[in-house]
């Protein structure tokens, strides 16, 4: 009995070494001996890649620390240059008077901590880095409507250029990005719709000083890419930069104002650049749709007037001229003030010259009423002309007489030395 177990037991060991002698088999063929060594293969190749190691190499926490101006020498001032091209005016909203544009901004600056030797990385002198991993000025528009910065530009990669080659440590950055900036603007519609409208851009740091950061830019704004817009023409867009000590901005100029004495915030000088764009509106629009109608509507109202009536009977097409020229005054006047900013500093002309009319009219249509309620009288009573005549007369000329009293009374003229 015991020799039938240990029998047993012999032929279940054979059988369970020859069946993980042929799993481990399998398992040999299939298996892949590279597999061991991938992840340190791909590892040692990137190191291969000149422009992995370069990257790697300049954004070391050794070397480089996006939380530090990049310059060597603290003491010194990092130059920031900045270029604008215009690249589209999509809206100037003048009851709200914000105006909205397109434009291209680019930030160049120095960055001394961002050095390398071309030779030893394949001869590469120039990279791409997103935003985020190097240090960007804080440049920022006084003027936007909008603060977040998520709303007006869309950061999204600087271009690292060596120095090496000119002989310099460190690298230039530039910083091209997109945005849509919704400024303040100042109107003034005085002369709608001939007028010319000139808004400023007021670009600084907002924490830094001169000391810091001193900003340059070009006199020009690029309108290369410029798309045309169909009711503004720009005549000119120009940047001027300006060194204060103390300053703030005002909207209702929009001009810098420099203080004779300084704050505790502001101890060192500013640089502000002020970039102003001219704007002139075409006028084709509103002579169609405004100008032209209105003036034919007044000459035909006022000639109207000066039409003889009927002696016949009672005729109402004057007062009916009147009213329907008072009421399309009325409509255009409407569509000029919806345009227009609610002030009552800059009020057009054009405006003026709307409320003149339906005035004109007003007094004309009235005048009107009381002639023909006169003429209808007449002609009930039976009273001849000239005594209308003579009655019209003695009217206007007691009504003058007591207007011209009222005068001399309020002026204070002696009527004793008169007579």
């Amino acid at each position: 009995m015991t020799l039938k177990v240990s029998i047993t037991i012999l032929l279940l060991s054979v059988i369970t070494v020859t069946i993980s002698s042929h799993s481990l088999n399998a398992t040999l063929k299939t298996f892949d001996p590279r597999l061991l060594n991938s992840t340190a293969d791909r590892d040692i190749a990137m190191q291969n890649v000149p422009l992995i190691r370069l990257t790697r190499h300049l954004l070391s926490p050794e070397r480089y620390d996006v939380r530090v101006r990049p310059i060597l020498d603290h003491k010194k001032s990092l130059k920031v240059h900045i270029s604008i091209s215009l690249y589209q005016i999509i809206e100037v909203d003048e009851p709200s008077q914000n105006i909205k544009l397109n434009v291209w901004m680019i930030q160049k600056w120095k960055d001394e901590y961002l050095d390398w030797n071309p030779n030893e990385f394949g001869m590469i002198n120039s990279t791409i880095i997103p935003f985020h991993h190097l240090w960007i000025p804080d440049t920022y528009l006084y003027n936007s409507v909008k603060m977040s910065r998520d709303e007006t530009e869309r950061y999204m990669n600087i271009q690292v250029t060596s120095n090496y080659w000119k002989g310099e440590k460190g690298s230039e950055l530039s910083f091209l990005y997109p945005a849509i900036y919704t400024i303040t603007c100042r109107l003034n519609i005085r002369f709608f719709p001939y007028d010319r409208q000139n808004c400023t851009l007021t670009i600084s740091s907002w924490t830094n000083s001169k000391s810091a950061l001193d900003y340059y830019a070009d006199p020009q704004v690029s309108m290369q890419s410029f798309i045309p817009n169909e009711e503004w023409q720009v005549k000119s867009f120009e940047i001027h930069r300006h060194e204060v000590s103390c300053c703030f901005f005002s909207n209702r100029t929009n001009q810098i104002h420099q203080f004779q004495y300084k704050y505790a915030c502001c101890a060192e000088p500013w640089v502000i650049l002020q970039a102003s764009l001219v704007i002139q509106r075409k006028p084709l629009y509103y002579l169609v749709n405004l100008i032209i109608p209105t003036s034919i509507i007044t000459l035909v109202a006022i000639t109207g007037f000066f039409t003889p009536a009927s002696t016949d009977d009672d005729r109402t097409e004057k007062i009916n001229l009147g009213i329907t020229t008072l009421l399309a005054m009325s409509i255009l006047m409407l569509m000029v003030s919806d345009q227009m900013p609610t002030t009552s500093e800059f009020v057009p002309l054009i405006a003026w010259f709307y409320l003149s009319i339906i005035i004109i009219i007003s007094i004309g249509t009235f005048l009107t009423s009381v002639v023909l309620s006169v003429q209808g009288r007449r002609h009930m009573e039976g009273i001849h002309h000239s005594s209308f005549v003579t009655s019209s007369s003695l009217f206007f000329h007691r009504f003058f007489f007591s207007m011209c009293l009222h005068l001399f009374k309020l002026f204070g003229v002696n009527l004793t030395m008169i007579r």
